[in-house]
Order: C-alpha cells, then structure tokens, then sequence
C-alpha cells in the first residue's frame, strides 16, 4: 500500500491509500470550519468563480486601540452576497487587528448563510481569513483572502475552498468545491 501524505499551509492533512480510505483530519471537530471526511476515491472537484459584493457593515461589538496606535474590533458584522457558481446572502463575522489609520489590516472570523449550489440550496457555514495593504493603484486598501466551508442541508456533504483578491469590494473568487456523488 502506498502512502502520500500531503500538507496544507491551512493545517489540513490529506492521506491518499486505496479506494476505499478515507481523507479525515485529526481531531475531527463538528465546528462550521472543520474539514469534511470524504472518499479520496470518489470526490468530485467542481472548480468555482464569480463574485463576492458588499452590501452592509455593523459596527463591532467591541474596539479598543492600543498606546501604541494598534486597533482591534470583534463582531463586526459584514453582509454580502454571492453571485455566480454559489449564489446567496452571506454573513461574515469579521475580528480586525491592524494598525488604526488602516494602512494594514489582518482580518478573520466566521460566516455562513443560504446559499444555493448546482441547484441545491442549503446552508453554507466555515472560516476565513484576509490580509490587506496598502495600494496606491486602487488608492485603497487591497485585500486578499481564503475561507472553508462545508454545506449543510440540501448542500449537505459539499465542501467549499474559496480564494478572493487582491483588490476591493466587489471581489472576484475562484476555488473548489468537493462533494460527494
């Protein structure tokens, strides 16, 4: 039996074996976020594209700076929808540190929200993170980012990788989704 065993930047492991082994991760938890166990044999990769639009910002729950000029927020809450190969309104909580002119910013937290997928509606739930600097030819910041999801519902069983960025709402998106046939 031959084993690869492949490492992710994200943490996620990926363990190839036979047809009938099984991709889990370690300490499998039931959050949003976690990784899906699935067939290696038997998923399916539909790649993913379209774009990401900003419609409202809450004002965060809690914000404090620091003496040395350094602001974190919680709770901030960003409602966007998605438009393309998933369609939906999505909620995105959103926990700022970075320095408080917001000449650059780290941001990450969770988010979910209906969606629909392939013609399955369903609910989509995971993490994320972004890192944003500074560029002087949008005249803004400019974000780039990751999240991972899974489905739940009528999407149950599907697992989303989605790539944003670089640039400013709107964003475009590309990624994966893996499900299971």
């Amino acid at each position: 039996m031959k084993t690869i065993v492949i490492v992710a930047a994200s943490g996620m492991i990926a363990l190839a074996c036979t047809e009938s082994a099984r991709v889990t991760t370690p300490d499998r938890q039931a959050s949003p976020g976690a990784p899906l166990s699935a067939d290696v044999a038997g998923t399916d990769k539909t790649p993913l594209s379209g774009t990401l639009q900003l419609f409202g910002v809450d004002p965060a729950t809690r914000a404090m700076a620091t003496p040395s000029d350094m602001c974190r927020q919680w709770g901030v809450l960003e409602h966007t929808t998605y438009y393309g190969d998933i369609q939906g309104d999505v909620t995105y909580v959103a926990n700022t540190k970075g320095d408080c002119d917001f000449s650059h910013l780290v941001v990450s937290g969770t988010f979910g929200g209906p969606v629909t997928f392939q013609g399955r509606s369903g609910r989509m739930d995971g993490v994320w993170e972004t890192n944003c600097k500074p560029d002087p030819n949008l005249g803004t910041l400019s974000c780039d980012g990751e999240s991972n999801a899974r489905g739940s519902g009528g999407l149950d069983g599907v697992q989303f990788h989605i790539k944003w960025g670089p640039g400013w709402w709107p964003f475009s998106y590309s990624g994966t989704a893996f499900t299971q046939p």
